[in-house]
């Protein structure tokens, strides 16, 4: 399984604790430092990277993908956000799954802070996915079962390569 962008570790980490067998991979370096304290071992492995030029090793090697909490459309231009997309088709073994999580509520932290993010709607996503050979199966108002609507806040994406 393949959490990216996994920043501090913090799903990257649970999950190993679950038993399964994660890589995390982030640009920064601090948050990798992080991460590592948590701890690492033969079943969760941290990588400074890239996610939209991921390892060549990594082809076809992973069952999973997850992108969690809104961890893309960071990037300056949108064709960013499409090379990122088909890295995750890249990396995937066929039959494989991703996971897309974005939110929209606003934050309950204080204080000023700016950043930049491209939203995208769930078609415009599955779109970008199925040019990349991925097929949407599910999409989801957030981490429950309803299904995806117009006012939801946040958006859970299930996708399976072909």
């Amino acid at each position: 399984m393949l959490d990216v962008p996994c920043g501090q570790g913090r799903h990257a980490h649970l999950l190993a604790e679950s038993g399964y067998d994660v890589d995390g991979l982030d640009y920064s370096k601090e948050l990798l430092e992080v991460a590592r304290k948590r701890g690492t071992g033969k079943t969760l492995r941290y990588t400074r990277g890239d996610m939209r030029a991921m390892p060549n090793g990594w082809t076809k090697g992973f069952d999973a993908v997850l992108n969690l909490f809104t961890s893309f459309g960071f990037f300056a231009h949108p064709s960013d956000d499409v090379r990122v997309i088909k890295e995750f088709a890249r990396v995937l073994k066929p039959g494989g799954t991703l996971t897309v999580h974005s939110t929209w509520r606003k934050g309950l932290r204080k204080g000023n802070r700016e950043h930049r993010l491209r939203l995208y709607t769930a078609t415009r996503l599955a779109e970008m996915c199925s040019d990349a050979g991925l097929i949407v199966e599910q999409a989801y108002d957030g981490f429950n079962d309803r299904p995806l609507r117009r006012t939801s806040s946040e958006m859970l994406l299930v996708a399976r390569k072909e």
